[in-house]
């Protein structure tokens, strides 16, 4: 199985795994890429398809990868520069001592995430490096079965409120009228933005690639109809508008997925972060999720 998980960057400096399964992905590239690196710049893109593409932040290395590379891989998969998927595997467990530590807090709490420094972080990026093999047989087995994504964290309220709270709140009500106004399985996404207090993280997740083109093709097709609606409205778009509203989106599609194929199963695996604003240790994901 040819499997590509690719950890998005916007800028260089970040260490990183590169071992297979692993790719370094940088977005926002134009010059050259550093040595492993895919990037943006090359093939077809957002841009070039006419999206603003700056707005959009990671998912321009999903949309490249979805455009460019789909038929080089059975899996694909992402996670961020300083959000990683954590990989519990017996080989892992050895280079890393820490692993049992992670282990035990999310299997009492499940809505907690771990924090490395620097240091440590570098530390679990060598282990991942070094017991790639594992990390690359545990994907295939959950993949063979369905979607692995980031535990699902509570928001303490719905998505649709927290993101009123925390973007604007106009642009979500545009959004949510296309959602309505299209029906169908658009409106449930709708109800679930609405009411759902919890949800994956975001852009991290692991999938078919055939699983992935379906659940891009459905993410583009509406956030070209929102860039729309927005030019005519004229409304400006500024920093990572589209993005927040369409890492929103993917949540609920991805949910969706497994909801219509009960064959498929949303695998929840836990997440550690290298995040200079907070010392290592363990934190509460509650109002920081989604």
């Amino acid at each position: 199985m040819r499997i590509g998980i690719f950890t998005v960057h916007h800028k260089e400096g970040m260490k990183t795994p590169q071992a297979y399964p692993f790719i370094p992905f940088m977005v926002g590239c134009s010059g050259t890429l550093p040595s492993g690196f895919f990037g943006d710049n090359m093939g077809r893109n957002l841009q070039d398809s006419g999206f603003q593409s700056a707005s959009y932040g990671e998912l321009r290395a999903h949309y490249s990868v979805w455009k460019n590379h789909l038929n080089d891989f059975d899996v694909v998969g992402f996670q961020h520069y300083r959000r990683f998927f954590f990989f519990d595997t017996p080989e892992l467990r050895e280079l890393f001592p820490e692993a049992e530590m992670i282990r035990r807090a999310v299997s009492r709490h499940p809505n907690l995430y771990i924090n490395f420094g620097m240091r440590d972080f570098e530390r679990l990026i060598n282990a991942m490096n070094s017991v790639s093999e594992s990390i690359a047989r545990s994907i295939k087995n959950y993949t063979e079965n369905g979607i692995v994504c980031t535990q699902r964290l509570l928001t303490g309220k719905s998505i649709a409120s927290f993101f009123r709270e925390v973007h604007k709140d106009y642009h979500w009500d545009i959004f949510s009228s296309i959602l309505q106004k299209r029906g169908g399985k658009f409106s449930v996404f709708n109800y679930e933005l609405e009411n759902n207090f919890w949800a994956p993280y975001c852009t991290m997740f692991m999938m078919k690639s055939s699983i992935f083109s379906d659940i891009m093709e459905t993410l583009f097709d509406v956030m070209r109809e929102v860039e729309l609606e927005f030019q005519a409205k004229g409304i400006e778009i500024e920093g990572r508008d589209l993005g927040y509203i369409a890492e929103r989106l993917i949540a609920v599609i991805v949910l969706d997925y497994v909801f219509r194929n009960p064959e498929s199963n949303l695998f929840d695996l836990p997440m550690v972060s290298c995040l200079s604003q907070y010392e290592s240790g363990i934190y509460t994901s509650v109002g920081r999720a989604i």
